[in-house]
């Protein structure tokens, strides 16, 4: 485009690439012209449409999203060009100039939500954090106080591992931010423990035994809450009481305080029933209510959680009108007519709507409601059902008069309004008069229009502009008062030189489309304000050549009010969700809407559906399957697909026990478990418990699918066996800042010897030859503080020490 400067001219002030992009509510990044392009207004072999066509290929044909590299790639694509053109390709190649950010990413789809795995805690001194997420090629950002400490790029399978910059120092918390192409971005955080104790939110359930006992948030129920808080800390906590807070507008909490006593170094304690709160009657459905968890022991620590509620959403759709019985059968409303006013009432929330109503009221003295009221009773989540009102219309009223219904659709504390604008009859011009007294034209231009009785759209008679020459124009024109906000349409056909000769359409001297070539009769819609205005049409001719027949015509012009027809016949499809694992459901719903409101559904295939022939069947596929619907409503039918995406599922892993060990026959993608639930950090394929319980482990993969549990071990951990003296083995200096040694005095042969921290990680491990004597150096400068066993494992026994990293 001509990118001049805010006067209107090439100066020194800022150009309109320069200012959008530095406006908050503008373009993030803007591609244009350093001066001005150059194209062809006739053609598509203009020199900027060149680098146009190259730019959406990039995207789309070659999947470069970035936008600096898409425009890079369109002047590459286009070396071959740079010479042609008398100079104009080369002119483009260098002043087309990308403004923003090169690296924003373009998306090319519905963006979907990224789920993302990684430590809910991390030591102090950390310097490297490990992000699993269901995104290819994410991009993992880690900052702390608001400034960036660590960034990578993950794998084609979503990992991605943070080197921090530096170690962290400070026990601020971190912040995450993963974004991808096409993902909506993820935000989370992470905390940093030091060698105290940190008790966080863990988890929660929900008891809504006094509501719909579903399991879920639902608007209007009583909740009681059980909450459950884990100790990520390297000391114990004592003495802790939890406060649960919320300001949400919508929430009000009845029992907000709990006590949970002492937690030891990696405890979680859950309390059944520890909170309650009550949710309004109105909430809107999928609202996210942020909850605070105040924890309070030796310190205070502040967590959050948000949960989702679920309620009604009320909407009005489309309006048609039957007058079959009392009228004639036009669709319209006509004076001294009876007519049933049919008007779709919704539930696309995610709760049943009880005792629904519907009501139309009307200030209009023309219409007399005798029917104003519909019972539409249960309203199920995703359920259409069609309210009937009847009216009739005053043998007086005049032609083209505005009727105001205004729709009223309550439930409970819920309720939506929709305001209809209708006319009396139909106020349409189809020339069928053989002439222009049927409305009030006027013409003006170097030539009349005239009736045409030449392929006309309808009827006999159409309107054809006059016959003109060079440089001249053929104008026809009304001046109409409109009664309520509506739309125009009218039928066109043009035969004129392509690119220079056209038909032109105007409100209120505004040109809203033109029309030039050889054009078929089609027709066009343009939406009208209520008020006075000017409809004008008009056939230009520019200074030269003449093609085809050389002129324009029009027919059947609907004036703003009524159609005069009933709406279309539509469909749309919902799934929830997209994608799932192998062996899930999903829930498909198809909304019709217009026609005749006799509804057929008809889904296909109907593999892995519960019910082929409703509006809302479950689908449980066994592969990504494109689910077909097509609705039939006795006079006509129209069909919308959906695809199911299936994601496999990971084999169910077994684990065995070897030792002091517990292995996972899975390689990646572990989460081990104990009887309290998920062990933070135990997500590799070995772990050495520190406890008595019952273990097993689950196993995801990058889509976010689990497998199922694994077979269940009773570990009996027999404690940490110590010398009893210091005569065979010596650890100096302990407690140590990372370096020390280990001198010792007896023969144990070829030894395995590791370093665990308290979530049974391995941050050392070595084979050596133990003789008397041997004095084994270790290095642990790389870890954070904290508390660590050495354990050395011989062909008879395993001891292990305690190492304090200060």
């Amino acid at each position: 485009f001509d990118n001049r400067g805010d006067g209107g001219g090439y100066s020194s002030s800022d150009c309109f690439a320069e200012n959008i992009t530095t406006l908050e509510t503008a373009e993030v990044a803007n591609i244009g012209n350093s001066r001005y392009g150059w194209g062809q207004h006739n053609s598509t072999d203009g020199a900027s449409q060149y680098f146009d066509r190259q730019f959406y290929d990039a995207i789309f044909g070659e999947n470069i999203t970035f936008i600096g590299d898409a425009n890079a790639d369109s002047k590459e694509d286009n070396v071959a060009f740079i010479s042609s053109h008398e100079g104009a390709i080369r002119w483009c190649f260098y002043e087309l100039n990308l403004f923003g950010d090169p690296t924003m990413d373009i998306w090319t789809a519905i963006p979907t939500d990224i789920s993302a795995t990684y430590p809910l805690a991390v030591p102090i001194g950390s310097s490297q954090i490990t992000f699993q997420t269901d995104a290819p090629f994410a991009r993992v950002g880690v900052l702390q106080n608001g400034e960036i400490i660590g960034r990578a790029i993950a794998d084609a399978s979503g990992l991605a591992i943070v080197d921090l910059f530096d170690p962290v120092i400070t026990p601020d918390i971190l912040s995450i931010s993963i974004i991808a192409h096409n993902r909506n971005r993820y935000q989370g955080n992470i905390i940093i423990t030091t060698d105290e104790a940190y008790v966080i939110f863990d988890s929660y359930t929900i008891n809504d035994e006094a509501g719909n006992n579903n399991g879920l948030l639902d608007f209007g129920e009583d909740i009681l809450l059980s909450l459950g808080a884990f100790n990520v800390g390297a000391q114990n906590a004592t003495n802790v009481n939890i406060i649960l807070r919320s300001d949400d507008e919508y929430i009000t909490i009845t029992d907000s305080t709990e006590y949970y006593g002492d937690f030891e170094i990696g405890d979680t304690i859950f309390i059944e029933d520890a909170f309650a709160f009550e949710i309004a009657a109105d909430i809107p459905d999928q609202h996210t209510v942020t909850f605070e968890v105040e924890i309070i022991g030796q310190q205070t620590w502040i967590s959050y959680f948000n949960i989702i509620v679920n309620a009604p959403a009320l909407t009005i759709g489309s309006l048609w009108i039957d007058d079959s019985a009392g009228g004639n059968n036009d669709g319209l409303l006509d004076p001294g007519e009876t007519a049933d006013i049919i008007i779709e009432s919704s539930n696309f929330g995610n709760c049943i709507c009880e005792n629904t109503l519907g009501a139309i009221t009307s200030q209009n003295t023309y219409i007399t409601i005798s029917t104003g009221t519909s019972d539409l009773g249960q309203l199920a989540a995703g359920e259409t059902k069609q309210a009937v009102y009847t009216i009739t219309v005053d043998e007086l009223a005049p032609i083209g008069a505005s009727i105001d219904l205004n729709n009223i659709v309550s439930s409970g504390e819920y309720s939506v309004q929709h305001l209809f604008n209708l006319s009396v009859g139909l106020v349409f011009e189809d020339f069928e008069t053989g002439d222009f007294t049927n409305m009030e034209w006027e013409f003006s231009g170097n030539s009349p229009w005239i009736i045409s009785t030449e392929n006309s759209y309808e009827g006999d008679y159409c309107a054809k502009s006059g016959n003109i020459n060079d440089n001249q124009t053929s104008d026809i024109s009304i001046e109409m008062e409109v009664f309520a906000d509506g739309e125009i349409s009218f039928f066109r056909r043009v035969s004129s030189e392509s690119g220079w000769d056209y038909l032109r359409f105007y409100i209120d001297g505004t040109q809203l489309d033109q029309w030039s070539g050889e054009q078929s009769w089609s027709e066009f819609t343009f939406p009208v304000t209520e008020g006075t205005h000017t409809f004008k049409w008009v056939y230009y001719k520019d200074a030269s050549v003449s093609n085809g027949s050389d002129c324009a015509w029009i027919d059947y012009i609907v004036f703003p009010g009524s159609s005069g027809q009933a709406n279309p016949l539509s469909v749309a499809i919902s799934v929830n969700p997209s994608e799932i694992c192998s062996g899930e459901s999903s829930q498909l719903n198809a909304f019709a809407s217009g026609g005749t409101g006799n509804f057929e559904y008809q889904w296909t295939p109907e593999t892995g559906l519960n019910n082929p022939e409703i509006q809302n069947p479950v689908a449980t596929p066994v592969e990504t399957t494109i689910y077909t619907v097509t609705v039939d409503d006795g006079n006509s039918s129209i069909s919308d697909d959906v695809t199911i995406n299936v994601n496999p599922t990971p084999e169910t892993p077994v684990i065995t026990e070897d030792e002091d060990d517990l292995i996972s026959s899975a390689p990646e993608g572990n989460q081990w478990y104990d009887s309290e639930g998920p062990i933070t950090g135990a997500i590799y394929q070995t772990y050495y418990p520190v406890a008595t319980d019952d273990y097993y482990v689950i196993v995801s993969n990058s889509f976010g699918c689990v497998s199922g549990q694994s077979n269940e071990i009773y570990f009996v951990f027999t404690g940490i066996q110590e010398f009893s003296g210091s005569s065979d083995i010596f650890i100096f200096p302990n407690p140590t800042t990372g370096e020390f040694k280990v001198e010792f005095n007896s023969n144990y042969g070829l030894s395995e010897i590791s370093i665990i921290n308290l979530m049974s990680e391995v941050v050392f491990e070595s084979v050596t030859e133990i003789i008397t004597g041997k004095i084994l150096e270790i290095d642990l400068n790389n870890i954070s503080e904290g508390i660590y066993f050495l354990k050395i494992k011989t062909f008879e026994k395993e001891i292990i020490k305690k190492i304090i990293v200060r």
